[in-house]
């Protein structure tokens, strides 16, 4: 702005030095047609006023139009110094960016290099390791060796590799042989299961018999159970009847009391006496089925 302004006013400047020789001019003109200077003194301070007001006017509109000129510049100059600032800021970021994503790489890569390092290292322990384990596994194999083995199964003690034709005879060969064997088998099974199915079926039949029996045992031992329930119970009561006579033995005589006894005595014994025939006489009966059953074994 300070520039514009020095210019205008050297245009000012210009037009004023401009003027006086103009006007100068103007009254040698005069001076030399008329020859009297003084003659109209006022008509040229008027058309120099008029002339000095034009020349103001087209100055002050010069001056306005590079004032206009001026601020269009400096709203220019702003705009391009925001501009610059801002790619400068954008700048700045670009290479702070740049700058970490540089340290972050190079931090990546010493962790590489340092983790390629000891991979290394590792490594190397390994392959120590497993010279030391095959140096000592051929020291072991040396002194404990073993019968070397043919490298084919089909060819025996180090003979020669068979053919296809020959390996697949032993093929069939053995195929059969197995099926010889399951036939065998089948035989064996077959003649066991005619020997032993009767024997079977007789031993179950057997079976059911003593489950039978052993049916009635339970009834009858369920009958000794009860009449053990009875005897028990006819005990108690002799028990209370001899209590009875205890306390009754001044009033009835002692031969009351013993005919009493055996009737009662007797009582008691006539169940038991029964009940041995009963258990003398089950196994009795139960022994004739098994004697029965044992030439169907046969």
């Amino acid at each position: 702005m300070f520039g514009n302004v020095s210019g205008s006013k050297r245009v000012i400047e210009h037009l004023e030095s401009d003027i006086p020789h103009h006007s100068l001019n103007v009254g040698n003109k005069r001076m030399r047609s008329d020859g009297h200077w003084d003659a109209k003194p006022y008509m040229d301070f008027d058309s120099f006023e008029e002339e000095m007001q034009n020349m103001m006017g087209k100055t002050r509109m010069m001056m306005e139009e590079k004032e206009q000129s001026c601020q269009q510049l400096s709203m220019h100059q702003q705009v391009l110094c925001n501009e610059l600032q801002q790619r400068d800021n954008f700048i700045q970021q670009l290479q702070k960016a740049k700058l970490e994503e540089q340290q972050k790489s190079q931090l990546e890569i010493y962790r590489l290099e340092h983790e390629l390092y000891t991979m290394g290292n590792l490594l190397e322990g390994y392959r120590k390791a497993l010279k030391e384990s095959h140096k000592a596994f051929s020291e072991y194999r040396a002194r404990c060796q073993l019968p070397v083995e043919p490298i084919y199964k089909d060819t025996g003690s180090g003979g020669l590799v068979l053919s296809t034709m020959e390996f697949e005879k032993q093929r069939l060969k053995q195929e059969e042989e197995e099926r010889l064997n399951r036939v065998l088998l089948e035989k064996l099974v077959k003649e066991f299961e005619s020997e032993c199915i009767p024997k079977f079926e007789g031993h179950e039949n057997t079976v059911k018999l003593l489950r039978d029996k052993l049916l009635v045992v339970g009834d009858k031992f369920n009958l000794l159970k009860e009449m053990y329930v009875k005897r028990k119970m006819l005990e108690m009561s002799e028990c209370v009847a001899t209590e009875d006579c205890s306390t009754a033995k001044e009033s009835v005589p002692a031969e009351e009391c013993v005919s009493a006894e055996e009737s009662v005595s007797a009582v008691v014994h006539a169940p038991t006496e029964e009940s041995v025939p009963v258990v003398e006489r089950s196994p009795s009966e139960e022994s004739v089925p098994m004697e029965e059953c044992v030439p169907t074994e046969g």
